[in-house]
Order: C-alpha cells, then sequence, then structure tokens
C-alpha cells in the first residue's frame, strides 16, 4: 500500500507542476531521486515540452534505460531533440569552473531552441549536489538560478 501511495503522490506531485514553477527536490536516497526525476521528465515529454536533464549521481546510460523501462522511445526523442541528458562537466563545470555567463547563454540558447521548434515549454532538471564540492565559480550557482528566473518569466513559453 505505501508504495502504491508513493507513486500516487510523486505523480500528483509533478502533474501539479505549471509552466514557469521552480521547483527544489531534496531527497534522502537515489530511489526517491529517480522516481521523481523520472516521473517528471515523462511528464514533460508528455505536455511535448523540450526536456533538458543535467546529472551529477546518475549517468546519462542509466537516466536513459529508466527512462526506456517507463515506455519513452529514448532514442527517437533524443534524434529529435525533445531530450536531451548532460552532465554537470559538460555543463555546469565545462572548461573545470562554473561561469555564470556560459550558463546564461546556454540557457538562453537552449530557451531559443524549444521556442523556434514550437514545444510547449523547456523543462529543465538540474542536479546541483556537485556544489557540495565546491569547485571553482559555484559560489555564482544561485545567482543564475535568479537570473534565470528572471529571464524565463518575461517570455512566452
Amino acid at each position: 500500500m505505501f508504495l502504491k501511495d508513493r507513486e500516487k503522490g510523486i505523480q500528483e506531485g509533478v502533474d501539479a507542476v505549471k509552466i514557469k514553477d521552480h521547483i527544489v527536490h531534496i531527497y534522502d536516497n537515489e530511489e526517491d531521486h529517480k522516481d521523481l526525476l523520472i516521473s517528471y521528465i515523462k511528464n514533460g515529454i508528455e505536455r511535448n515540452e523540450k526536456v533538458i536533464s543535467i546529472e551529477y549521481s546518475l549517468s546519462k546510460e542509466e537516466l536513459l534505460q529508466d527512462l526506456h523501462k517507463k515506455g519513452l522511445n529514448v532514442n527517437a526523442l533524443i534524434n529529435k531533440g525533445q531530450l536531451k541528458i548532460l552532465s554537470h562537466n559538460d555543463t555546469y563545470l565545462k572548461d573545470g569552473y562554473f561561469d555564470i555567463d556560459r550558463m546564461i547563454k546556454f540557457w538562453q540558447n537552449e530557451l531559443n531552441i524549444a521556442m523556434n521548434e514550437k514545444y510547449h515549454a523547456l523543462r529543465v532538471t538540474g542536479e546541483a549536489s556537485w556544489i557540495a564540492d565546491a569547485p571553482l565559480g559555484s559560489e555564482f550557482f544561485c545567482n543564475m538560478n535568479l537570473q534565470l528566473m528572471k529571464l524565463w518569466m518575461i517570455v512566452n513559453v
């Protein structure tokens, strides 16, 4: 019973997310992280949103395998550009450090692509537990989120 209620609760929470909402998920274990993440990504795909997930603790292969198990044709989604799974090293810590200007440009570009490709929205997940390792520039991560929230509030996607 608990497992069924847990899954229902996760799905209800994900279903309640609206365009331009910003949510923070604090999890106790990797199972909780994966369950919410997979549900969140699947929900975005079903709503015809472009989905980008930046991961730290999960490998791209593991996440794609889990999404496939939930019925998503991940290869087709990746090939048409609706789904991107990236690592924190390829994005947040490209060149070995966090650069707020580079990340703002990255997200502006992805938002423009989503709008040009006529997706209903750009759905983003960005795991931030890498910040605990305190890489160079990580102190600006929260500032980036604030700037992006302001940017995304004024666009119509």
